[in-house]
C-alpha cells in the first residue's frame, strides 16, 4: 500500500470518529437544552393550567384597590352641609351632598353647594364663599377658604368600558363597589354638538347623595354620579374638565366651547338612506334644516347640511368618540381642524370654536 493511500485512509477514519463524537456531543447538548427548556416552560405555564384549582385573585385585587382608594382618594372626599356646622366625625341629617377636592387651596366639585353652605373635609371645616354652576351637568365648582387640603388624582372617564370595576363614594365613611354595565349617548336621533350626552351606566343603582364621586380601581376620579339620574349614571369627568380649566383661570362664569351643529351619530344609527350616508358608517352627519346654526362656529367655517364630520384634529369620530365627546374637551376660541366628507370628497377646514 502506497504511503499516499495510507494517509488518505487515516484521514477518513479520523474524520468519521470526530464527526461521530461531535454528533454525540451535539445531541447531548441539545437534549440537555431541550430538557432545561421544557422544565422552565413548565414552571412558567404552571399558573395557567386550568385543570388544577387555583386561588381566586379578585379578593387580593379588591384589597389592593381599596387600600389605594383609602390612601389617595378618601382624604379628598368631604360633604356639604347647610347652615349648621357638624362636629368632626359627622353623621347629620343636614348633609346635602358629597364633594371632592380638586385643588389644595379650596376648589371642590359638588352638586348642591350654595353660598354659605358649610364643607367638612377631614378635620377642616369652612364656609363656601364662591359657587360656579355648570348648567350642562348640574354640578358646581365650590370654593371655600382652606389651605393644604388633600386633592384627588384625576383619571380618564372616557376610558371606562363595560366590566370595569369602580368605587362610588359620597362621603369619607360611605363607599360602594360595583362595575360598569354599559355606555350610552341618549336616545335622540339628532343631538347637539355642544351638549355632552355620554353617560357611564353602573350595574347597580345606589341611594347616594347628589354628586357622589366615582373612582376607578387605581383611586383616580373618573366622574360624578349624575345629579339628575337614579344613582346609576355617571357623568365622566371630561364633561367638566374644560369648565374646571376656566375656573382655575379666574372665570366669573362657566364658559363652554361651541361648534353649533346638530348631527346624527352614524356609529349608533341604522336605517338611514345610502344617499345620506354615502356608505360611511361612522362620523357625524349634519342633517336637517337646523343642522348648522346661523352665526355659529360651524356656520362661519363653511360647514353645510349633508356634510359628514369625520374627525377633529386627527381624532376620528366613531363608536368610542362621539362629536359631542370631543367638542366638550376644547376651550372657547380654540381653532379646530375638521375633516369632513362633502358629497364623497374629503375636505379639511378650520373652525374657531364659539363661547
Amino acid at each position: 500500500m502506497s504511503p499516499s493511500l495510507q494517509n488518505t485512509i487515516r484521514t477518513v477514519i479520523i474524520a468519521v470518529i470526530l464527526g461521530g463524537a461531535s454528533g454525540v456531543l451535539a445531541t447531548a447538548l441539545t437534549a440537555n437544552y431541550l430538557s432545561q427548556y421544557a422544565l422552565e416552560l413548565g414552571e412558567l405555564t404552571e399558573p395557567l393550567r386550568l385543570t388544577q384549582e387555583k386561588p381566586r385573585a379578585v379578593p387580593q385585587v379588591y384589597a389592593q384597590a381599596l387600600d389605594q382608594l383609602e390612601k389617595n382618594a378618601l382624604p379628598a372626599v368631604g360633604a356639604v352641609f347647610g347652615a349648621t356646622i357638624p362636629s368632626v366625625g359627622f353623621v347629620s341629617a343636614d348633609q346635602r351632598a358629597g364633594l371632592v377636592s380638586l385643588t389644595s387651596d379650596g376648589w371642590m366639585l359638588s352638586a348642591e353647594a350654595l353660598i354659605s353652605s358649610h364643607v367638612v373635609m377631614g378635620e377642616q371645616t369652612c364656609a363656601v364663599d364662591r359657587v360656579l354652576k355648570d348648567a350642562l351637568t348640574g354640578l358646581s365648582f365650590a370654593h371655600c377658604d382652606v389651605n393644604s387640603v388633600p386633592v384627588v388624582v384625576l383619571g380618564d372617564g372616557y376610558d371606562l368600558q363595560p366590566g370595569d370595576q369602580v368605587f362610588v363614594v359620597d362621603g369619607p365613611e360611605r363607599l360602594f363597589f360595583t362595575e360598569v354595565s354599559s355606555l350610552s349617548w341618549g336616545v335622540a336621533s339628532a343631538r347637539s354638538s355642544d351638549v355632552p350626552a355620554r353617560r357611564v351606566n353602573l350595574a347597580k343603582s345606589f341611594k347616594v347623595l347628589p354628586g357622589a364621586s366615582v373612582f376607578n380601581i387605581s383611586g383616580e376620579l373618573v366622574g360624578m354620579i349624575d345629579p339628575s339620574g337614579d344613582g346609576a349614571r355617571v357623568v365622566p369627568f371630561e364633561h367638566v374638565s374644560g369648565a374646571f380649566k376656566s375656573v382655575l383661570e379666574g372665570a366669573k362664569q362657566i364658559d363652554r366651547a361651541t361648534l353649533g351643529v346638530r348631527f346624527i351619530d352614524l356609529s349608533r344609527t341604522t336605517g338611514l338612506s345610502s344617499d345620506l350616508t354615502r356608505g360611511i358608517h361612522s362620523g357625524a352627519l349634519l342633517s336637517g334644516s337646523q343642522a348648522v346654526e346661523w352665526g355659529s362656529a360651524a356656520y362661519d367655517a363653511g360647514l353645510r347640511v349633508g356634510d359628514i364630520i369625520l374627525a377633529l384634529d386627527g381624532i376620528f369620530i366613531d363608536s368610542n368618540n362621539s362629536l359631542d365627546d370631543l367638542v366638550v374637551t376644547y376651550d372657547p376660541g380654540s381653532i379646530v381642524r375638521i375633516l369632513i366628507d362633502r358629497a364623497g370628497e374629503r375636505v379639511e377646514i378650520n373652525a374657531t370654536l364659539g363661547r
